[in-house]
């Protein structure tokens, strides 16, 4: 599904627990992925900025983070920003009453008028942040990108699938090797869960943590590591991964 293909590009995930402390409390996100045709990076990119500028002119409080695919032209970019609770959803952002206000009427419609054969499309989602299957860091430089799993569960083994990943996060916190963030999918599908895990330097690929059996022996020990193994990728259908380049120059992330 488009949705599928466009939100695993994810976001920045300011304040999500990957640049923050470990106290502050996991945040709902809402998600807008935008496609842009080929050519209309550099217009897209320009109404952002324009966006965030009039932002800062006003004093507004909104804030966001951006990403987009890590290898190759940019081809989606993917707008973030966090929610304490779904209420926010009922006010969303009106970016060229922004830059009316900031720049002017003539500004506004010429930004809008910039965007005419840029954007190919756009989709939308929320998702509920999932502390209990979360383990996030005290890093406090925001990442230069993300490794992102979508995970699609097994009917019929919600449960098991949820047993299973908090079984990997008891684990990476008794381990302390990796840090991630888990979400469900809102809007009619819970099944659906993503996971994201900081990137805070690409030299950090050369050496990755150990794969999830060597997390769960180690933490468990081979027995018992092997049987939660076995019965937790039973509950899953697929994965899919991606892996996403930050846009700080474009993002307006919260005050620490």
């Amino acid at each position: 599904m488009a949705w599928k293909r466009i939100v695993v590009s994810l976001m920045f995930l300011f304040g999500s627990g990957l640049g923050i402390a470990e106290e502050a409390p996991l945040q709902h996100l809402s998600v807008t992925a935008i496609d842009v045709n080929p050519g209309g990076q550099a217009a897209f990119e320009a109404f952002l900025s324009k966006y965030k500028a009039a932002v800062d002119k006003v004093g507004g409080d909104a804030t966001w983070g951006v990403s987009t695919n890590a290898l190759g032209p940019a081809r989606s970019y993917t707008i973030s920003a966090q929610m304490p609770g779904f209420a926010g959803l009922a006010t969303p952002p009106d970016p060229f009453g922004v830059i009316t206000e900031a720049f002017g009427e003539e500004e506004a419609q010429a930004a809008a008028a910039s965007l005419q054969g840029a954007v190919a499309g756009t989709h939308g989602r929320a998702w509920r942040a999932l502390p209990a299957l979360s383990v996030p860091g005290d890093n406090t430089n925001p990442p230069v990108g993300f490794t992102v799993l979508f995970i699609d569960v097994a009917g019929g083994e919600f449960d098991d699938f949820m047993e299973y990943s908090g079984k990997i996060a008891e684990a990476a916190r008794q381990v302390g090797d990796r840090n991630y963030v888990s979400f469900a999918g809102m809007a009619g599908a819970p099944s659906d869960i993503l996971v994201t895990l900081p990137i805070l330097s690409w030299e950090q690929l050369d050496t990755p943590p150990p794969p999830i059996p060597a997390l769960l022996n180690q933490a468990f020990g081979e027995r018992e590591g092997a049987r939660i193994y076995e019965k937790g990728v039973g509950s899953i259908a697929n994965i899919e991964s991606t892996m996403l380049r930050t846009r700080p120059d474009l993002s307006r992330p919260p005050a620490n």
